[in-house]
């Protein structure tokens, strides 16, 4: 229907963990709302106080008349029965939240916080001041609500104890390298350049390395035995139904990407916002040093789609309650892990690419 549009419903909560939240109160209301409510996904957000977004598309008869009320009640109640008890001083985190803002492209207001277990409607955020046009925003969208309902069955299984949050994360990050742009020893390359370009945008750029380095060696063994396991159980055909699921996932919208790539529909580079580094990284010296880099690579229709297909696994990662800094913990340990397993090294392989290797389009899968 056409008059189907966005809207929005904030429920601030302070605490860290907000499992409970999205399984038992979000999850049943998105059930509740089936029918109603269209493309229903969560996003967890730190603007004006920590919070989950609940977007969805929906009449405005429905959600004046059913949603709405449905909504407040289920939430207010929820809140009442399991009150978020974190005390958070928001002008500490004034400075931090400064810089969110310029790296998110956020434009709305930083503070005062809304107040600890509130709920709120405010409008729906196109974020087409991110996207650049409506084609990016729908596939994201998409892509949004169907992370969102597999995200509801992994973190079932996380409270269950069937599965560990962190060793998911790192599975799915090993699988996406592995099957997006294959093999592992080539794929695993946009996690180190992610934290090395994370990396060199701190003050300390070192300590930060050095940090991640020494967790490494005391996971050394165990994280090259489960990139080695994943990347296996993938090549034969058998990997873990979560791992599975996402590497379907994975396919399925970079296949939606690919003609909107090759048709210029979508530009993953808006808005043009140079980023800056404090530390240079040799090996992105040496690949940039010429256009061929930019030209077969970076600007071509395989490396964007898999460009979406990393930042869809990030946003679903933070869907699940892995941090940033996290995930750039994990980046460092795979491809370390990669790096030893397999015998590579990125500043080898960006001198093989500039000195002796094809066209990396034409081996791209």
């Amino acid at each position: 229907m056409s008059d189907r549009t966005w809207r929005g419903i904030q429920i601030r909560y302070y605490d860290q963990d907000k499992d409970g939240l999205i399984l038992d109160c979000v999850r049943p209301l998105f059930g509740r709302l089936d029918g109603l409510i269209h493309q229903p996904y969560l996003v967890r957000h730190w603007r004006q106080g920590p919070h989950l977004r609940l977007n969805f598309r929906a009449t405005p008869q429905d959600w004046e008349r059913e949603i709405l009320p449905i909504a407040t009640e289920t939430i207010t109640g929820y809140l009442r029965e399991h009150p978020s008890t974190t005390r958070l001083d928001e002008h500490e985190h004034l400075a931090a939240h400064r810089l969110l803002a310029v790296r998110e492209h956020e434009t709305g207001p930083l503070q005062p916080w809304y107040p600890d277990n509130s709920v709120q409607t405010e409008p729906y955020d196109d974020r087409l001041r991110i996207f650049g046009g409506r084609p990016l925003a729908n596939l994201i969208d998409t892509a949004a609500a169907e992370s969102t309902r597999l995200a509801f069955g992994t973190l079932d299984q996380v409270r269950r104890g069937e599965l560990a949050l962190f060793a998911v994360a790192i599975d799915l990050m090993v699988a996406v390298a592995h099957v997006s742009v294959p093999p592992i020893g080539r794929g695993y390359m946009s996690y180190r350049s992610h934290v090395e370009a994370a990396a060199s945008c701190c003050e300390d750029r070192d300590a930060v390395l050095a940090a991640f380095e020494a967790r490494y060696r005391r996971n050394a063994r165990q994280m090259r035995a489960t990139v080695a396991g994943v990347v296996a159980s993938i090549d034969a055909g058998d990997p873990a139904p979560h791992v599975r699921d996402w590497i379907a996932f994975t396919r399925r919208h970079k296949e939606i990407a690919l003609p909107l790539l090759a048709g210029k529909e979508i530009d993953l580079d808006f808005p043009d916002q140079p980023v800056l580094h404090r530390h240079q990284v040799d090996y992105f010296d040496v690949l940039l040093s010429t256009d061929r880099f930019r030209t077969e690579v970076l600007e071509s229709d395989w490396f964007l789609a898999h460009r979406l297909a990393v930042n869809l696994l990030y946003a679903h990662l933070a869907r699940l309650g892995v941090t940033a800094l996290q995930r750039h913990l994990f980046c460092y340990l795979i491809a370390s892990a990669v790096e030893e397993e397999y015998g590579v090294s990125p500043l080898q392989k960006a001198h093989a690419y500039l000195n002796d290797c094809p066209s990396a389009s034409r081996s791209a899968r």
